[in-house]
């Protein structure tokens, strides 16, 4: 019998049973801790077990989420058999442990991975995961396998000595060739109706609902379906076989949502409740269980049991969440393994110990042996184009060369070449319209429009690509050649770069010549600019602007460029004569008959820069105002107050010494109505 008590703040739970074993519990995950203590101190606690499951399920603050649950060891938890399965294994490495020759390494495995979908249109969503899915989770498992993810940068010192930062010698690779011979990509898409798989092995076989295996001596299998349960029911993560079990159910089955790295529909907040293990580390797991590694804590939560590696700490049970500083059987826990329960950002490492296991089992397991040169049968082709980025400026100038798109250093440049397929869509039609072996596209000649630009890594590239006629090809019809040819090649179809050819950047200068206040010429005119095409940002460089004054008789470049770089300019000229008032002697310009009261504007010409008087007089011979003014050869003005005058009539007279003309005018409180 049992006894408990719960106490709510701390979520803490307390049980023990007729061995006087405390224990432990978190009520969020359900982990135990057994810890012994006197018997005085057990008896105290006498809360009955119908009260922790009141409080402990009844709550609804509780979080539900989904814990790592791997159903790989299932066959191994009775202890008996356990223990016997631990001595075969040290058996088995004492006595081959120099039998593993360095030559073999690195070893490339090929994978299949068989897609159990339920869309019955075959389309690409959902549970069918894209191709994106799929090579995101195999770059993932070869990340963590090399030892090359950053994480490692923060393991525990007291764990640095052990830790397999220089990677396990195995790596992984999509297969190209089927079991028939013809050309694969390594996945393997099925329909089914099985919503939910019950049993590990369910997904293996046709018959059940799910796709029977590729050899096994070939090919790692591995099964990606819509749910999973092991035979009690329990959601499941995935499942790892061990070696020197049934080859007919040799492989790995994983969950979608738990297959792939931060993609499709492996993300953390990709579906109704939080997703922890969205990076890929769940395949990781599994291929460790695939090549014998067993899980950190061993079989069963105790210090009694452990993992039968040396380099390993014990630990009392399996973890969840992210914790740190954990300890249990009086050392720190290696939580950060991951062959722990851990989620995906908090497992990063392999001990030195668990890289030799997995290396030994081609030595002696015989259904890992087998696939030591399956690489050279199925999987030859490396073909890989690495990491593509966009540059961060995507348009175009008409005829004009695009910023390079940028290649990571990890594509593959060995015997390999990367090309840019440049397609134009049009109708939905993807057409291919040219192939550029620079990553700074040349786009000449082409009209403008949208591209998608897909780099593709091949061997034999250019003479096969260049058999490829530009308009008369998709890209679809490409890839089914390049298929059935056979040829190694790597082609990213979708999320490719795309770029947009701008209409040709043009320019209209117009000049508007200025007229005087009596609709003559003043000699100067007004540039107006008209732009079209381009990326409608511009400025004006080499020349003026739209809406500078430009002088008669000149010739002015203008030019303009975009923010992309496009350019035009052209040549302005202005013919814009000025009146020549020289013609027409000293007099008066449409002088003011009558004054109101706004602002007396005197108008006339002088054909010198001889001084000039003005004077106003009145009728009755007064002189009302007298000023002196050096004129400009042609049109003069002077400004006038008519407040200084009283209603009545008046003359004004200007003198310039050789010639004195004379003009009346009146003057009214307002203008006349």
């Amino acid at each position: 019998s049992y006894m408990y008590e719960v106490r709510i703040l701390g979520w803490k739970g307390f049980c023990y049973n007729k061995r006087k074993q405390l224990t432990t519990f978190n009520t969020r995950t359900m982990r135990l801790k057994k810890y012994t203590y006197h018997k005085s101190y057990i008896s105290s606690i006498c809360k009955c077990f119908s009260l922790a499951l009141l409080i402990l399920f009844g709550s609804n603050t509780l979080d539900a989420q989904v814990e790592r649950n791997c159903a790989s060891q299932e066959h191994l938890k009775d202890k008996a058999e356990y223990a016997k399965y631990l001595a075969r294994q040290q058996a088995k490495l004492l006595k081959n442990s120099q039998a593993l020759p360095d030559s073999i390494f690195p070893i490339i495995l090929p994978v299949v991975v068989h897609i159990l979908h339920n869309n019955v249109d075959g389309s690409i969503g959902g549970n069918n995961i894209s191709d994106e899915q799929v090579q995101s989770q195999i770059d993932r498992l070869n990340l963590d396998f090399a030892a090359m993810n950053p994480e490692l940068s923060g393991i525990p010192s007291e764990f640095a000595s052990v830790a397999a930062t220089e990677g396990v010698g195995i790596q992984f690779c999509l297969a190209t060739t089927a079991p028939d011979g013809s050309n694969t990509t390594g996945i393997n898409r099925v329909y089914t109706e099985t919503t939910t798989f019950i049993g590990t092995n369910s997904p293996k076989f046709t018959n059940q609902g799910g796709v029977d295996q590729w050899a096994p001596c070939d090919y790692v299998n591995i099964w990606v379906v819509p749910a999973l349960e092991n035979n009690s029911g329990q959601e499941v993560l995935g499942h790892g076989q061990f070696p020197g079990n049934s080859s007919v159910t040799d492989g790995i089955v994983v969950q979608h949502k738990n297959f792939g790295d931060d993609t499709g529909t492996a993300t953390q907040n990709g579906g109704s409740s939080v997703n922890n293990f969205y990076k890929g580390r769940t395949l990781v797991h599994e291929m460790g269980h695939y090549l014998d590694l067993l899980h950190i804590w061993g079989n069963s939560d105790g210090c009694e049991t452990d993992d039968g590696i040396a380099d390993t700490p014990a630990q009392e049970s399996s973890t969840s969440g992210c914790p740190t500083g954990q300890t249990s059987c009086e050392s720190t826990d290696m939580v950060m393994n991951f062959m722990d329960y851990t989620y995906d950002e908090c497992m990063y490492m392999f001990t030195k110990e668990q890289v030799a296991k997995m290396e030994m089992t081609f030595i002696n397991e015989a259904d890992r042996s087998c696939l030591l040169g399956a690489f050279d049968r199925v999987c030859g082709c490396l073909a890989d184009y690495g990491t593509v980025q966009a540059p961060s400026r995507t348009s175009v100038c008409l005829n004009g060369k695009a910023d390079a798109i940028v290649v990571s250093e990890d594509a593959n440049f060995d015997n390999y070449k990367t090309f840019f397929i440049v397609v134009q869509s049009v109708d939905s039609v993807q057409q291919i319209v040219k192939i550029s072996d620079d990553p700074a596209i040349d786009f000449n000649g082409l009209p403008a429009g949208n591209y998608s630009a897909h780099p593709i890594n091949l061997v034999s590239g250019e003479s096969f690509l260049s058999s490829v006629t530009p308009y008369n090809t998709t890209l679809e019809e490409l890839e089914s050649t390049i298929n059935s040819l056979g040829i190694c090649s790597r082609l990213m179809k979708e999320n490719a770069p795309s770029f947009t050819v701008l209409e040709t950047l043009q320019i209209n200068p117009i000049v508007d010549c200025q007229m005087d206040a009596f609709g003559n010429l003043t000699g100067q005119a007004i540039l107006s600019v008209e732009v079209a095409g381009g990326s409608g940002e511009y400025t004006f460089v080499n020349g003026p602007a739209d809406g500078d004054l430009l002088e008669h008789d000149n010739k002015f470049f203008v030019q303009i460029e975009d923010e992309v770089g496009c350019t035009d300019q052209g040549w302005v000229e202005v013919d814009c004569l000025p009146h020549d008032y020289m013609v027409e002697g000293f007099n008066f310009l449409n002088e003011q008959a009558t004054l109101g009261n706004d602002l007396w504007a005197i108008h006339f010409n002088s054909p010198t820069k001889l001084p000039v008087a003005m004077a106003v007089y009145n009728m009755s011979g007064q002189m009302i105002l007298s000023q002196s003014i050096d004129p400009v050869e042609g049109l003069n003005r002077i400004d006038v107050d008519p407040t200084l005058f009283s209603p009545g009539i008046y003359m004004v007279v200007l003198d310039n010494r050789n010639e004195k003309i004379v003009s009346r005018f009146a003057r009214f409180s307002e203008y006349p109505r």
